[in-house]
């Protein structure tokens, strides 16, 4: 059984008390659209939603406010004007080195990684794997799963084309798409306004970093057009190289470095007023090299390249307010070839794994007022195809990530009900459909998901909010077809076990209860102060869960070199080398998770405190066991100060983990409680020169995130400079 270890007393108490004051507003003022597709501060969507990154406000949200506004039918926050006191981003202030760590201080957020392979998993509330948390870069989903000994599903995305991301928790976002039980993470990459500020129309800029302890260097270079006030065209280039690190205890990390460089583009192009068609494309390169002595695997090394491609047309004007239209194509694939190189270079041992998906999403919001009542009434349809490709000329790879094709798709209506100033009433449903067909199975079902919401003020500044909400998953083509017999654990011993294919699987459902609140207040100690909070307790009992179960008799050996007669007989005991002969992906029971989430933001204009904290549980119904996926309990606290007229801001980030005790060691080792400290600065020199630094461990913590493989860095520093070239050639200014 899962058991908690008592945080450190004293800095708990450190970190309580300056929740008193608590988070900057940057990232409860941000813009979030995976809980209804329509873009609404954080801190007033009546969910548990979360945006990290740049709080800029998106010409589309401008519009819609503005269309709420003169109809009288708009949801009743205001999505304009959401920029802290100065504006820095939490992006800017952390320097990520990775998506983890943009996520890190999300509450109920966590990231599954290891040190060989960049990819990352996303885990909200306890779920993750084949789909339960819908992971989308610019609205196309990134789907990519291989089986091995990493998290059953991964998508891959350097930080610095990162602008923001958004994540809704728990399956509240039913509008979003099919499959999204444990919650919504989306990721928008830069564009044009990352750039210039308002009155530009071109820039160039350039940013370098350099780091210690592994971090490597880092090269980003961006550059924006306005061409006239209906054409933006956006395009960048990432390198980053990074090297082997040493953990805490001074131990290198084998395989730990990796390369990656990639492009991204993008052009808008506004033909008529409301109206917008944009296109992008981003193409991402990595390697990397994994095994021999991080899992059983001889060492490999891998080239993986991504591909996102995405083309919309959206339409939001405040004389139509009938009318706030998008829609969106696209295209995403992952492409990973791997080469065996050790012990020996075996060309027989060459695989690739290929995932192609391609989507759309199309839906309107309308508004409008009948009986008195104001509506937004959002509503469209969606689908994406999979089509996996697996090639292994030793013929094993594509028996445990089978070749396959999966379509899924359906169909959504939500209505928000403004009754009174002090009551929202939120009602959806949707219809999900898929297939799957592969190594000559096919499965196919459908379902329709509810979701209530019913907001209340009781009082100015404070909203509370219940919310029942449903989620369906189709199981995967993995754990559908998966099968074969696992690679022996080391040479001369006989294969371990055999994984048996499931077509009789049924999709998972989630049924959510919640309960939370916003807060808001300005003006609270002294004038032009912010205080913002969200705060949520949940419970979410899915039925049918998916894990995979073990069965039969126990492999048993005669020990190598020993007489058979020996062991036959008895004299000799046999050597078991695992305690089960085959394993299945099955519904295995219901699973509950439960817990609760607290987010807090104070800005004073001189500095900013923000504190999230998460605590979770889950456990099988059946067996009373935790769930080996829930993570551990956390609190993370950021405290920063602005100087010289705002443009110093230093600061530290304090975060405390709670330590597991894992029902399954195998899949995910027993982890201790540890405490890591980070120390930054960010220094605007001039209006178009930037330096910003962190020192990430400074107490050299020796520690492992649970569900890691490895040991995280010890002591690292970073410093990167960031410089505009703007049009007029000048660099500066006030």
């Amino acid at each position: 059984m899962r058991r908690l270890r008592r945080l450190p007393l004293a800095a708990g108490m450190l970190t309580l008390g300056g929740a008193a004051f608590a988070a900057e507003p940057i990232q409860l003022e941000g813009i979030v659209v995976s809980t209804s597709k329509v873009p609404t501060k954080a801190i007033d969507s009546p969910s548990p939603a979360s945006s990290v990154g740049r709080s800029r406000t998106p010409v589309k949200a401008k519009a819609v406010a503005a269309a709420a506004a003169t109809q009288g039918g708009g949801a009743a926050s205001d999505p304009v004007g959401a920029q802290s006191v100065t504006g820095e981003s939490t992006l800017d202030i952390i320097q990520p080195q990775s998506i983890a760590d943009a996520i890190a201080d999300v509450p109920g957020v966590a990231s599954q990684v290891n040190a060989d392979d960049p990819g990352q998993a996303v885990n909200i509330r306890g779920l993750q794997d084949f789909g339960r948390v819908a992971v989308t870069v610019d609205g196309a989903r990134q789907n990519f799963q291989k089986t091995g000994h990493n998290a059953n599903g991964q998508f891959y995305l350097d930080p610095e084309f990162l602008s923001r991301v958004d994540i809704t928790r728990g399956p509240s976002a039913t509008v979003y798409g099919s499959g999204a039980i444990g919650g919504v993470a989306a990721f928008t990459t830069r564009d044009v306004n990352d750039v210039l500020s308002t009155g530009e129309t071109a820039a160039i800029e350039q940013k370098t970093g350099i780091g210690t302890n592994g971090i490597g260097w880092l090269s980003s270079t961006s550059a924006a057009l306005r061409a006239g006030r209906n054409v933006d065209i956006y395009g960048q280039f990432v390198g980053r190289d990074t090297n082997l690190y040493q953990d805490g205890s001074g131990d290198t990390v084998i395989n730990s470095a990796y390369e990656d460089y990639g492009g991204l583009a993008k052009i808008a192009v506004r033909p008529v007023e409301g109206g917008e068609v944009k296109a992008s494309a981003l193409v991402q390169k990595y390697d990397f090299a994994g095994g021999l002595g991080i899992s059983t695997e001889p060492l490999r090394e891998s080239e993986l390249k991504t591909e996102t491609y995405t083309l919309g047309y959206t339409f939001a004007r405040p004389d139509t307010p009938l009318v706030d239209f998008s829609s969106k194509v696209y295209y995403t694939s992952t492409d990973q070839d791997q080469n065996q190189t050790l012990p020996v270079t075996d060309p027989a041992r060459w695989r690739s794994y290929d995932l192609a998906t391609t989507g759309f999403d199309v839906f309107n919001t309308s508004r409008f007022t009948d009986f008195g009542l104001r509506h937004r009434l959002t509503y469209g349809i969606d689908g994406f195809q999979d089509e996996m490709t697996v090639t292994d000329k030793f013929s094993t790879a594509a028996l445990f990530t089978p070749n396959g094709e999966r379509t899924v798709y359906g169909g959504f209506i939500e209505d928000e009900v403004t009754v009174t100033s002090w009551l929202r009433v939120i009602g959806a449903l949707r219809y999900d459909h898929y297939s799957l067909e592969g190594g000559g199975t096919e499965s196919d079902g459908s379902h329709v998901s509810p979701k209530a919401t019913v907001a209340v003020t009781p009082v100015t500044g404070i909203e509370v909010y219940g919310t029942f909400a449903e989620g369906y998953r189709a199981p995967a083509l993995t754990e559908t077809l998966v099968s074969g017999t696992h690679p022996p654990f080391a040479p001369g011993f006989p294969d371990a076990f055999t994984f048996v294919p499931n077509p009789a699987l049924k999709p998972e459902i989630g049924q959510n209860k919640e309960i939370g609140a916003n807060i808001k207040y300005d003006n609270v100690l002294m004038r032009g102060d912010k205080f913002r909070a969200k705060i949520s307790a949940y419970q979410n009992d899915v039925s049918d869960y998916i894990d995979l179960a073990t069965f039969g008799p126990p492999i048993q050996i005669c020990p190598p070199g020993a007489p058979v007669f020996l062991c036959n007989n008895g004299t000799i005991p046999l050597i078991t080398l695992v305690d089960y002969s085959f394993a299945q992906y099955q519904n295995i029971a219901d699973a509950k998770l439960w817990g609760a989430e607290l987010e807090l933001a104070y800005d004073w204009g001189g500095g900013f405190i923000q504190t999230s904290v998460t605590h979770q549980r889950g456990e099988n119904q059946e067996t009373s066991e935790a769930l080996v996926t829930i993570t551990p309990d956390r609190i993370a606290t950021t405290i920063g100060f602005r100087f010289l007229d705002d443009k110093l801001v230093a600061g530290t980030r304090i975060t405390l983990v709670d330590g597991v005790n894992s029902v399954d060691e195998t899949l995910a080792p027993s982890t201790s409680a540890y405490g890591v400290v980070d120390l930054f600065a960010n220094y605007q020199i001039s209006r178009d020169v930037s330096l910003d630094g962190i020192i990430y461990n400074v107490g050299d913590t020796d520690y492992r995130p649970y569900l890691y493989s490895n040991y995280s860095p010890g002591v690292q520093g970073k410093i990167a400079l960031t410089i505009k070239f703007p049009a007029d050639g000048v660099i500066g200014g006030k």
